[in-house]
């Protein structure tokens, strides 16, 4: 199997890559000016850049939503098989 570019350009859109593209674009251009005096503590100085706060950068989280257990008949023979495979082995 070959994977082909129109493959690859539909299976890349249906990653979650907002969150990531929006971080590398909002701190891009102050590591790049972090790296242009050309030193050798360019890295420890992006390294201590990246452990500062960059709120707001990132779009607030959801809430968590927490949903209640609601019997029928198929979950209660699913727990009933597994229950008893686990019993079994």
């Amino acid at each position: 199997w070959i994977p082909t570019n129109e493959w690859l350009q539909e299976w890349k859109s249906q990653l979650p890559l907002s969150t990531t593209i929006r971080l590398i674009n909002a701190v891009l251009s102050d590591v790049l000016a972090l790296t242009d005096d050309k030193k050798s503590n360019a890295e420890a100085k992006i390294l201590e850049y990246l452990k500062t706060p960059l709120v707001g950068l990132l779009p607030v989280p959801h809430p968590i939503l927490t949903r209640r257990y609601q019997e029928n008949s198929a979950t209660n023979l699913w727990f009933q098989r597994y229950l008893w495979s686990v019993i079994v082995l």
